[in-house]
């Protein structure tokens, strides 16, 4: 007997709503990884990280065909024998023989293959609509059933549906379509306290049971006594294909069971929908606080949930399905780039938190046995949400800007602990500090003196670190774990111009004014040489694990005291996202993102009414800068104006701020033919056989992953260590990077990219968990960007200029701009924009080509035409408003 295996069950589309919690579809037909119950890695409270209520064998579908001479019964998964399948026992049940399992979140579509007279075949979907946050939010699955007579003979067919109750006790009662599981008695304290799940259906004919059989999900009928309500079950549905049972009851092992029967002419096909939906609002954090579900506004339990996505089925599914296909039914690329830029779809609905009072935030990545990990609590990450941020921004908006408010009160304070110790850390600070120590040794005693004390030597030296960006809340989402990189603050700015920008919200800019001054003026004054943002040490985990090694042997308390003595600052300020990778004076990754970040600012102020001007003075420091990292070829990995010494490893990320500046509008910020050969240089450097796009490669190409442990081709001779950030490639980076090769017209390039990408989580059945610092991380929502990148879109709110330019053509894809989206079709003679959703105002057009004509449902709209930076701008004699249904086409 021959089988072929392949490890393709190791992840699965993810359903549920934003923030609701979630449940994988799988190639074998099982919901998996269920993290609906406030649970797992998805919650922050250790004693329930490691409860999983429900498993793989706690929800079944199965199918009951009579075609008048034979009946078979097959359950509706592909793993083997289980939940009273049998080949001794019960050799009837048995499960189909295979599942062609196509995965496209925000749905999988399972095709169920077997030797029976219909074909079956079901869409496991939650409602995923940008732009509609509530019902984006929902926590609920559908799955909607199809199947088809493909005989001469008609048939009676009937499905069955079957839940387990995740309660110790549970109350349950069965009703017209559905069956609902109440909490009979959880602990205070239990994840699933006050909560309730539903099991509905949608059919002609619908007969619901509650039966108990306690083990049954683990013993089948070997434990006859406990299973015999479900082996009855089974009986009935075997021999007339409905089950009828109690309208109540209460207590352990219950399970819902739903069955539809119905009749099927000769090829004849028929639909039936089942609704799963739940209500866990017990959601606390590790202070014991309640955090509740943004769900909880709109139902008061899992029944309403549930009657709700029944009652607007039509429009969930359908504007659900309908997003689906803009984003897979692409011309002029490939299939499989849509699979990959739309697998991390599911990676936002797996990692958020949306709380019920709305606030918003993403694990970085899920604590995971095998890729570790956050073991506890880390959300927002700031350097991480950079990469993930435009996916919020072209999607859901409104959660682009509640991070933005939220992370905004967490800006490093004038007078706070975090202050004082950020201020001291810093040399000049220090100095003067300790000639006070001197005279006041105990003066650390004295709150308010210390405070006085520390705010007269910062007003004397200048280097004031007030305003600093936290790096991410590692005490649930109201505390933050510290301010030690420096690319926070550019990354904050460039995702707050960006979000204003899109939306075309000024008074966001606004409110959030003094804090993006803050992080210019932090960076300046504590964190720069020339102008420009400088690495001090220690500035990578590396480097801090080498230092505490030559100390080994020592006492503890030596050991705690080596890293602040021998290093330039005493606590960590010298940092950016690559964390294991220590960077040393100017890096041409943060100097990219300051740049734009400072572009992005002399730009708000003019937008707001400030003056732009010391932020234009500090942008040409930086251009000079970014002038000294050119090698001719592509950008040095960093450069010590101190020193003089360099690092010229070429880095993948090297331009990444030029994306950013792309994504915000911002124009180039050094010539675009160094960025055209910097991007063809990682390309030809980076781009590893069999591996991937690699973080960092060195001139002479050699890799501790195939030398071993090393030192770094630099003065620092630093530790350079396999498996380490600079020698591994992370997805995130690797989108990004296509993306941005896309926005610059090197199509082979960023299909190069993309396509070793594709290849490497294929394998093992990765597709939609891709690990970083943990499963399910968070940068890989890049991926977006590749058809921000793939359409060279740009949008600018405030004077509601919308600009493209293909990377291919001819193009028809999914278009989004600030929640509004719809689909875009490009050709050599013109382009047809008709939007599914939302509302985009459009005052002028910038396009590669010369439009000569613009109409709006077939209407001529009279504009102007004006050529600059490479565009042809269509200025409209009146701004429109494009609204779902319409279509806006241009003529070239």
């Amino acid at each position: 007997m021959r089988y072929v295996y392949s490890n393709s069950v190791a992840s699965g589309v993810a359903l549920g709503g934003i923030g609701a919690g979630s449940v994988e579809i799988r190639a074998d037909g099982l919901l998996h990884d269920w993290l609906i119950f406030n649970n797992g890695p998805w919650t922050t409270v250790d004693a329930h990280r490691n409860r999983y209520p429900l498993n793989e064998r706690s929800f079944l579908l199965a199918v009951r065909v009579d075609d008048g001479e034979k009946v078979f019964v097959r359950q509706l998964q592909s793993a083997g024998y289980m939940l009273g399948g049998d080949p001794y026992r019960a050799p009837w049940l048995k499960p189909v023989k295979e599942i062609e399992y196509r995965g496209e979140p925000p749905l999988a579509l399972l095709k169920y293959v077997d030797d029976l007279p219909v074909e079956v075949e079901a869409v496991f979907l939650s409602p995923f609509i940008p732009g509609d946050l509530k019902d984006s939010a929902l926590p609920v699955l559908i799955v909607a059933v199809k199947v088809k007579n493909r005989g001469a003979k008609p048939l009676d067919v009937s499905l069955w549906a079957m839940l387990r109750s995740p309660f110790g006790k549970a109350v349950a009662r069965a009703g017209g379509n559905a069956v609902v599981l109440r909490d009979g008695g959880e602990p205070g304290d239990s994840p699933l306290r006050d909560g309730s799940m539903a099991l509905a259906a949608k059919a002609g004919e619908v007969h619901v049971a509650i039966l108990r059989a306690p083990g049954y999900e683990d013993y089948g009928f070997q434990r006859y006594d406990n299973a015999l309500e479900m082996l009855q079950a089974w009986i009935d549905f075997r021999r007339e294909g409905k089950v009828k049972g109690p309208p109540a009851r209460s207590g352990d092992g219950l399970w819902a069971v739903l069955t539809t029967p119905l009749k099927l002419a000769p090829s004849e096909e028929r639909d039936v929908v089942f609704v799963l939906a739940w209500f866990f609002p017990n959601h606390v954090d590790q202070f014991g606080e309640r955090l509740g579900h943004y769900y909880e506004n709109f139902f008061a339990d899992a029944d309403s949930a549930a009657q709700y996505a029944l009652d607007n089925l039509e429009r969930l599914y359908g504007k659900t399905k309908e997003f689906h296909d803009a984003l897979y039914e692409a011309k002029g690329i490939d299939g499989w780039v849509a699979d990959l830029v739309a697998s991390q779809l599911s990676t936002l609905v797996k990692i958020s938190w949306l709380t019920k009072d709305g606030r918003f935030a993403l694990w970085e990545g899920l604590g995971d046995k095998y890729y570790g990990g956050p073991e506890h609590n880390a959300f927002n990450t700031m350097d991480v949400m950079a990469y993930a941020m435009p996916a919020l921004i072209s999607l859901f908006p409104e959660l682009a800007a509640k991070y933005l408010v939220q992370h905004s009160a967490f800006a490093l304070r004038r007078g706070t602990p975090d202050w004082v110790i950020y201020a001291l850390s810093i040399p000049e600070n220090r100095r003067e500090f300790e000639k006070t120590l001197e005279r006041e040794p105990y003066l650390a005693l004295d709150w308010q003196r210390l405070v006085e004390t520390v705010s007269r030597i910062v007003e004397r030296t200048g280097k004031d670190p007030a305003g600093r960006i936290a790096h991410f809340f590692d005490k649930s989402i109201k505390g933050v774990d510290g301010y030690h990189m420096l690319d926070l603050m550019p990354d904050y700015i460039l995702m707050a111009y960006a979000t204003a920008k899109w939306t075309g919200n000024v008074e966001l800019l606004r409110n959030l004014w003094d804090v993006l001054n803050g992080a210019v003026e932090s960076t300046v004054k504590a964190q720069s040489v020339e102008g420009l943002p400088y690495h001090t040490t220690p500035a990578g985990i590396e480097w801090m694990r080498a230092v505490q090694a030559l100390f080994k042997e020592s006492s503890s308390q030596v050991m705690s005291a080596a890293l602040q003595l021998l290093s330039q600052r005493a606590v960590l300020m010298g940092f950016q996202t690559f964390d294991t990778w220590a960077f040393y004076g100017v890096s041409s990754y943060v100097l990219f993102l300051w740049a734009a970040a400072l572009k992005a600012m002399a730009e708000g102020a003019r937008t707001v009414g400030r003056d732009p001007g010391k932020y234009v003075d500090l942008l040409r420091r930086a251009g000079e800068g970014l002038e000294k990292l050119w090698n001719g070829e592509y950008f040095d990995l960093w450069w010590d104006p101190v020193t003089g010494e360099r690092d010229r490893a070429s880095m993948a990320a090297q331009v990444f701020g030029q994306l950013l500046a792309h994504v915000a509008d911002l124009g180039y910020l050094v010539d675009r033919q160094r960025v055209a050969s910097a991007l063809r240089a990682v390309a030809r450097r980076n781009l590893a056989p069999d591996e991937g796009l690699i973080n960092g490669i060195y001139p002479s190409g050699r890799r501790p992953s195939f030398v071993g442990p090393t030192l770094y081709e630099n003065f620092t001779r630093g530790p350079y260590l396999p498996t380490w950030h600079t020698d591994t490639p992370w997805s995130g980076v690797e989108f990004a990077v296509a993306g941005h090769m896309l926005y610059e017209g090197l199509v082979e390039e960023g299909i190069a990219v993309l396509k070793a990408l594709h290849e490497r989580y294929g394998r093992g059945g990765h597709y939609w968990n891709h690990v970083e610092w943990g499963a399910h991380y968070m940068r890989p929502l890049s991926a977006w960007m590749v058809v921000m990148g793939a359409w060279g879109l740009k949008y600018d709110g405030f004077a509601r200029r919308l600009t493209l330019r293909p990377a291919v053509v001819p193009l028809k894809w999914v278009l989004a701009v600030g929640g509004s989206w719809g689909v875009l079709d490009w050709s050599s003679d013109g382009a047809r924009l008709e939007l599914a959703h939302g509302a985009l105002k459009i005052a002028s057009l910038r396009l590669p080509n010369r439009p000569v004509s613009i109409k709006l449902d077939g209407k001529p709209l009279s504009f102007e035409v004006a050529e600059a930076d490479g565009y042809y701008e269509a200025r409209l004699a009146r701004e429109v408003e494009l609204e779902p249904g319409h279509a806006l086409e241009v003529g070239f």
